[in-house]
């Protein structure tokens, strides 16, 4: 039970360094489908 505690404070960790970068992702993205014309 310890090593998944353990597991989740460190997938939090890792989150909380991913969560700008996707969200940068998620933008572009957006702003990306938003200026393509649709067919």
């Amino acid at each position: 039970m310890l090593h998944l505690k353990n597991f989740l404070l460190l997938l939090r960790e890792s989150f909380r360094d991913l969560l700008p970068i996707i969200l940068v992702i998620i933008f572009f993205q957006g702003a990306i489908i938003e200026s393509v014309p649709e067919n």
